[in-house]
């Protein structure tokens, strides 16, 4: 937060020395990276708020830029971060998502003006304000980028995607424990598994084995014999002695509605021994918006908050396999998914999980699960070309296939996945969970990269 904090200090010393648009004040200066910059119109003063002519200041920043003439919007983009601002309008988006400001762009003279601060903060720059001599210097070389938690699940075909970006994860979480009903937990490792977690070990990611079960009625068995949960116990206790895990991550799905009480007792106890071994302990829970969600009764966030380190939340299926096509993970959507998870969880223990794959609906039928790959695919096989849903921040195509038979396929990019990366720092969540490792394309990562660094934490 170094650079918003160095933004605001400008704004707040303008403010106490009462300048406004339209008085005497000396003609503002501004530097970019130590070299004064030469403008035809220079940055102008409105309600204690510097703005700046938006083609001269930021051609010099390569940034991209285009003007709407019909919504009377000024867009920027560079390195994967758009920035919409509506002329006289105060609000403005980046990638999609909804920002207030203080003074919004406007038209001087004919020129476009849009206020440095939120922009400065959004591409990542620092900015120092020299009061004595009115000059504005910009920095936007060797950046800091933001330190979150960068979690990759692990399982079947993950083992290169780790083996090729070590210096892009915090942790991993194997999904190679299923908690049945009986109390057991059945073991499926990769041949890979030995050879993953001395990587991990060698290039500092910490390592969570994940509990899964999303079968109801083994849920239900498990969650109402307390008896049963001294052998989960057992049993757990010896794959993290045999593999020394960091931590434990519970990512029970489906849970009857009835079990909520059992699912909470559960997780106390669970919580109880994983603490006494002295690893961390997590959850992974289901995207909820309200506390009056009929079908997640049982993830009552109120009361679970007492229980996690920390907490995941699977922000994703929006639009599912067997319902109506639409986005996988709209950003208003994960918005709103987030502003509940951080009000109930507390934002710095909220790491936000996004899927990186999508579904491909035949018309009338349930979906197929397809992956980056699988969409390019179809783009070159039927020679389509993806939409954009601006709404959504999603993109998506149509295709027919060679029964006639008309698909519609939601996926996940860079720019959608980028959407979801501003919600992480504009809440300040603890980190960014990725599902799965094998399914992160390229752009995806580069995308997260430019925004993050991640955190080596012990948790």
């Amino acid at each position: 937060m170094k650079k918003f904090l160095a933004a605001v200090m400008i704004f707040i010393i303008l403010i106490s020395n009462g300048i406004a648009y339209g008085s005497n004040s000396p003609k503002i200066e501004i530097e970019l990276d130590g070299v004064q910059a030469d403008f035809e119109n220079y940055p102008v003063l409105k309600e204690g708020r510097v703005l700046v002519p938006v083609r001269s200041i930021f051609s010099r920043l390569n940034a991209e830029m285009n003007w709407k003439e019909e919504s009377r919007e000024a867009i920027l983009i560079k390195d994967g971060t758009e920035i919409v601002l509506g002329i006289d309008k105060k609000q403005a988006k980046i990638n999609g998502v909804d920002f207030n400001l203080d003074v919004p762009a406007q038209i001087f003279d004919g020129y476009t003006y849009v206020p440095l601060r939120f922009i400065t903060q959004a591409f990542g720059y620092e900015v120092e304000w020299d009061q004595e001599n009115y000059l504005v210097s910009i920095v936007t070389k060797s950046i800091a980028r933001p330190e979150v938690e960068i979690y990759g699940y692990y399982g079947f075909g993950s083992y290169n995607s780790l083996l090729s970006n070590p210096e892009k994860l915090s942790k991993i979480a194997p999904m190679w424990f299923v908690l049945d009903g009986d109390g057991s937990i059945k073991t499926n490792y990769p041949q890979d598994y030995q050879d993953a977690l001395a990587f991990c070990r060698k290039n500092g990611i910490k390592i969570d084995a994940v509990l899964f079960q999303n079968n109801s009625s083994q849920l239900e068995q498990l969650l109402s014999s307390p008896d049963k949960w001294d052998k989960v116990c057992a049993e757990l206790s010896a794959i993290m002695d045999k593999d020394d895990f960091d931590g434990v991550n519970l990512d029970l799905e489906g849970i009857p509605n009835a079990q909520r009480e059992n699912f909470l007792n559960f997780v106390a106890y669970l919580r109880q021994f994983v603490k006494g071994k002295g690893k961390s302990f997590s959850l992974s829970l289901p995207p909820k918006t309200s506390d009056s969600q009929s079908w997640y009764v049982a993830y009552d966030y109120n009361s679970l908050k007492n229980y996690g380190d920390y907490f995941i939340v699977m922000a994703y299926d929006q639009h599912y396999a067997g319902g109506q096509p639409g986005p996988i993970a709209g950003v208003r959507w994960v918005e709103q998914v987030v502003k509940y998870g951080a009000e109930k969880l507390g934002a710095n223990r909220l790491i936000l999980a996004c899927g990186l794959y999508g579904y491909d609906w035949p018309e009338g039928q349930k979906a197929k699960v397809i992956d980056y790959v699988g969409v390019q695919q179809l783009v070159n096989k039927y020679a389509v070309s993806p939409s954009w849903s601006q709404e959504n921040y999603s993109p998506y195509l149509v295709y027919t296939d060679e029964q006639g038979i008309k698909h519609s396929v939601w996926f996940e990019n860079e720019k959608s996945i980028g959407a979801k990366l501003v919600l992480v720092d504009k809440y300040e969540l603890k980190g960014v969970a990725l599902w799965r490792l094998g399914l992160i394309a390229e752009p995806v990562w580069k995308s997260i990269t430019t925004k993050f660094t991640p955190r080596k934490t012990n948790f």
